[in-house]
């Protein structure tokens, strides 16, 4: 476990200027960005590069969760995988020992990576599946949940920005100190919600400034 922790912090070391360079990108509440403990950043999916970009800008060790078939790859993709703290998921089928290892990571107290909308090629089962599987971590670990937003997907040499939220209690939803299977669906609408509002917020002011100018 120390030698993965220190090979990350060597790759993070090497990616981190390069990563900013080619694909500049600002966070925006750098307070909610950086918490740490139980927390789970819900993100929506743009690219490939997503994880990465985010990872870059936190300055503490945090796990992510990736489709299974990224292991099928090559040695090089696995070995990166293993490094950045990323947990392979069936999106058809999640696995117990999957389960158990997320729901140690943030019993421990570390900060969990998720795309709760899948990728855009995601089929309605799996994108549900993904968001009740946040909703029943957050549940059983009694985690916050942090939604955050990419402006746009990642191009090279093009500003970017990613937005984050205010946490999510997931309290208001107990009943006699549990909540249940049927709250998850509600817990998760609630945090696509909030990512939603986020990406329409600074649409609206872009829209403003915009506006502005024309009449300028």
């Amino acid at each position: 476990m120390k030698f993965k922790r220190f090979l990350y912090w060597f790759y993070w070391t090497l990616t981190y200027l390069p990563l900013r360079l080619i694909y500049p990108t600002w966070v925006v509440n750098k307070k909610n960005f950086r918490k740490k403990g139980k927390v789970i950043f819900a993100v929506n999916h743009t690219s490939a590069l997503d994880p990465f970009i985010f990872k870059s800008h936190q300055h503490n060790y945090s796990y992510v969760m990736a489709k299974d078939s990224l292991w099928k790859s090559n040695k090089f993709v696995r070995h990166i995988m293993d490094v950045v703290g990323a947990i392979p998921v069936n999106r058809e089928e999640v696995a117990v020992s999957t389960i158990k290892e997320v729901l140690g990571v943030l019993n421990s107290n570390q900060p969990l990576l998720i795309f709760p909308e899948g990728t855009r090629k995601s089929s309605l089962e799996d994108t549900k599946a993904l968001k009740n599987g946040m909703s029943m971590f957050a549940a059983k670990t009694n985690a916050i949940i942090v939604p955050a937003v990419f402006l746009r997907k990642p191009r090279p040499f093009v500003p970017n920005k990613i937005i984050v939220g205010e946490p999510i209690d997931i309290s208001e939803f107990m009943e006699n100190g549990k909540i249940s299977k049927e709250k998850y669906e509600l817990i998760s609408d609630k945090v696509l919600d909030e990512m939603h509002k986020l990406q329409e917020t600074k649409k609206k002011r872009k829209q403003k400034r915009e506006a502005g100018a024309a009449t300028a």
